[in-house]
Formats: structure tokens, C-alpha cells, sequence
């Protein structure tokens, strides 16, 4: 290894260790609380964003079926009257609402499924943050409860990590 190597690593050491003591945990934790925090606070609003997109789209949705039980009775007498002329235009007009039914359908189960996503991990995120907290009153007592695990490990993953735990000293 080479003088200049060492003393890069020396330095570097000095410099960790410099800047391990002016950490302070607790305003770390603090920190760390408020980061999660307007996460939450983030998400929160984008969910309700997301939902009050999904009451606008759910109108229009409604908007479109009453004009298409409309186009329904305008068909209804033009074909009374004989007059297929006004009868194509309305029969016309139902299939492009029929169309636009379709597209908002979907575009209101996007919305639902992105506002079922957001709500999970919104959840998740209380969760975890309830968790640092827990953990961060622990510490400010200096409890013997405070520890680094992971929070809400879920059982699937810990099953999965078996699987591949027995998986890999199968074949070594």
C-alpha cells in the first residue's frame, strides 16, 4: 500500500470520526420524523386529489349514460317516423358516447386503483412512521426498547427469505 493510500485513509478515518461526534442522534431522529411526516402529509394530499378526480370523472360517467338513454329515445322516434336520415345521425351519436363511456369507465378504474395504491402505502408509511416514533420516544428514555431492526417486516417476505435462505444451503 502506498504512503499516499494511507494517508488518504487516515484522513478519511479522521474525517468520519469528526463528523460522527457532532451527529446528534436525537436531531437525527427528530429530523428523520419530519422527512416521514411530510411524506405522509404529501401522500395524504395527493389521495385526496385522486379522489376528487374520481367524483369528477364518476359525474361525467353519469353525464354520458343519461345522453346515451337520450340518443336511446331520439332513435327510438326517428325509426317511429321513418326518418333514417335523423335516425344514423342520433345512432351516430350513441356510439361516440358509447365510446366515451368506455374511455371514462376505464379512466375511473385507473383512478380507483391508483387511490387504492395510495391509501396502502399511505398506510404503510403511518405504520412505519408510528414505529420510528415508538422507537425515537424509546430512546429519548433511554430504554433498553430502542433497537435498529427493520420495521414491519411483513410475514410474506419473511417466508420468502426462508425459501431462499434453504434454497441457497440446498445448493451450496
Amino acid at each position: 500500500m502506498s504512503v499516499i493510500q494511507r494517508l488518504s485513509n487516515l484522513i478519511t478515518a479522521d474525517v468520519n470520526a469528526v463528523i460522527d461526534s457532532i451527529e446528534d442522534p436525537e436531531g437525527l431522529l427528530k429530523q428523520s420524523i419530519r422527512t416521514m411526516q411530510a411524506s405522509v402529509d404529501e401522500l395524504e394530499s395527493n389521495i385526496n386529489i385522486l379522489k376528487a378526480q374520481q367524483q369528477q370523472i364518476a359525474k361525467q360517467l353519469q353525464s354520458i349514460v343519461a345522453d346515451i338513454d337520450t340518443a336511446n329515445q331520439e332513435i327510438d322516434i326517428c325509426l317511429k317516423n321513418d326518418n333514417d336520415t335523423l335516425a344514423k345521425h342520433a345512432v351516430k351519436q350513441k356510439l361516440e358516447l358509447i365510446n366515451a363511456k368506455n374511455l371514462t369507465q376505464q379512466t375511473l378504474q385507473d383512478l380507483s386503483d391508483k387511490f387504492q395504491c395510495a391509501q396502502s402505502e399511505q398506510s404503510q408509511q403511518l405504520a412505519d412512521l408510528d414505529e420510528i416514533k415508538r422507537q425515537a420516544q424509546a430512546y429519548q428514555n433511554g430504554s433498553a426498547a430502542f433497537s435498529r431492526q427493520s420495521p414491519n417486516i411483513a410475514e410474506a417476505d419473511i417466508e420468502i427469505g426462508l425459501l431462499k435462505e434453504k434454497q441457497a444451503r440446498g445448493e451450496s
